[in-house]
């Protein structure tokens, strides 16, 4: 994750928690469980490209079993969610899933022009 990304996703992740520990502690610790399972469902990511692009062969790398491996992150942090909904909230948690897709999107629209 770039320096930039980070910073950014740390931003929105700090914003979003304080305005919604205003609305309910659940919403917030949701949305927290949410984004820690996109940062680490990112950094798979990050790893498995990085595993591609120097691996000319990628028939070891095993893909379909990373794929399986990213839905049950995905999976596990909504069931917790569903399962505990005193301490969680899944629709927050389903949004901090989604936190580094946000902040990319928003590098893309908002991010400095001019770097190379």
């Amino acid at each position: 994750m770039s320096r930039e990304l980070m910073k950014r996703c740390l931003f929105l992740t700090l914003i979003v928690t304080l305005a919604a520990f205003v609305i309910d502690y659940r919403i917030a610790f949701g949305f927290l469980f949410g984004a820690i399972g996109s940062v680490l469902l990112y950094l798979r990511n990050v790893a498995f490209c990085n595993a591609v692009l120097e691996e000319k062969n990628t028939k070891h790398l095993k893909t379909f079993g990373r794929f399986m491996q990213s839905y049950a992150i995905m999976a596990i942090v909504l069931i917790v969610s569903a399962v505990k909904p005193e301490i969680l909230n899944v629709f927050a948690s389903a949004f901090g899933l989604m936190l580094v897709k946000i902040c990319l999107i928003l590098e893309t629209f908002y991010g400095k022009e001019g770097k190379g």
